[in-house]
Order: C-alpha cells, then structure tokens, then sequence
C-alpha cells in the first residue's frame, strides 16, 4: 500500500522509520515547513512557574539548560518522552489537545495564579490564552517557531496523488490547509477519491473544505501513537 507523509521532513524521515515493518511504500511529500525564531534573552530571565509544551517543535524552539521553572505540561506522549530526554524534570503529560489540558491545569492547580510561558507556532489556537486570561494566571505566548505551507517535493506529491490508490495522513490544520489548497490549484480533485485519508483529530477535517476521500480515519486520539495504530488497523483490513 502506497502512504504519502506529509509531515515537515524530519518529522516524515522519523515517522517513515517507525513505520519500516508495516510494508508500505511511502511517499515523502512534506506539505509545511518549520523556521525557528531567535529567543529573546529577557525570556530566559523570568522564573516560570509553568510551561506549557504542546508539540515536539516548541520544545526544539527553547534550551532546557537556561530556562528556570517549577513545572512542564505537555501535549501527547511523544511530546512527553522529548521532554524527558531533554531533561526536564517534573513534567505532567495531557493526551488529549488545549481542551483537556485545560483540565489537568485545573485539577492539579486548582485556582492558583502561576507564572506561564507558553511558546508556540505562529498558527497556535487562542484555546489557552482565552482560559488563561479569565482564570487570572501571568500568561505569556511567545511565538518561537513559524509554520509556512510549501509543497516542499512537488514531484513526490505528484507521483504519489496519481496512482490508482493509497494512503494520505494529515498531522495538523494547517497541513490539512496547504494540502486542500494544492488540490485545489493543480486540479487533482477527483484523485483524492480512490484515496484513504488519515487525520490525527476530527478537527482537522473543515480545513479540507468538501473534498471527497474513499474513506476518512481519526485517530482514537490526537497523538502519534494513536495514529500508527490507525495504520496498524488499516493494513489488518
């Protein structure tokens, strides 16, 4: 079965190792790119209470050695293990996307008013800053790393979309974007039909608009490992 990785490209090369034993015949076809921006010290200065790590690129974005904290939560397990290997320590991992981290936040802090700092991309959701304005805490975005959507191999792509069947896996909203945007402009609609398309959460499915897919599969829930075993599933069927 023929997969097409859309994922920035180190994040593909890694994902396509993990997937070595499945037999697929991947498709390397990064759809976004990621720019890491400068910290400014001032950053660095400041005793944290709380960081907030919600990707694997937030957490390339900072140095563990100069930052001071009391406390880390994270998104998804594979955020969780980085940050280990990184070496922060007292670490408290959310599965689940802003929502649910909103609630661990509230169970183990309760109503405390603690220092965060939360760097992010530049498409980052407004789900933490609105929760953290009314609930009172000293939060502060910063916007370290830069998503930009670029069909980084258009002949990769290209080969891939016109084949007679296959896997498409789509990571992130504005992946999702960058690609419907690519149908759109190169006309391959109607190749998207006799294609299975996977998504790492529901909420990425409005930013494919009404194309039209053989079959659509969400991730149980929105993290990697969630994901392979999706792929898992799909290669048993």
């Amino acid at each position: 079965m023929k997969l097409l990785l859309t994922r920035p490209l180190d994040d593909s090369k890694r994902l396509e190792t993990k997937l070595k034993d499945f037999n697929f015949s991947t498709y390397l076809a990064p759809l976004i790119e990621i720019k890491f921006l400068e910290i400014k010290r001032k950053y660095y200065l400041t005793q944290y209470d709380l960081i907030i790590f919600t990707s694997k690129n937030s957490l390339k974005s900072i140095n563990p050695k100069i930052i001071s904290y009391k406390d880390v939560i994270t998104i998804g397990p594979g955020t969780y293990e980085k940050s280990i290997k990184l070496g922060y320590k007292n670490v408290i991992r959310s599965n689940g996307g802003s929502l649910d981290l909103i609630r661990l936040f509230s169970t183990k802090f309760k109503n405390k008013k603690l220092r965060v700092f939360h760097p992010t991309s530049n498409f980052a959701n407004n789900a933490l800053e609105n929760f953290f304005k009314k609930q009172g805490s000293n939060y502060k975005k910063i916007i370290s790393y830069k998503v930009e959507k670029k069909n980084v191999d258009p002949k990769k792509f290209n080969e891939f979309i016109k084949q007679e069947s296959g896997i498409v896996t789509i990571f992130s909203s504005k992946t999702a974007e960058s690609f419907f945007e690519l149908i759109q402009r190169e006309n391959y609609i109607e190749d998207c039909k006799n294609k299975n398309l996977i998504l790492l959460s529901d909420s990425i499915r409005k930013y494919l608009g009404d194309l039209i897919f053989k079959k659509i599969i969400i991730a149980e829930q929105p993290n990697e490992l969630c994901f392979i075993k999706e792929l898992s599933n799909f290669k048993k069927e």
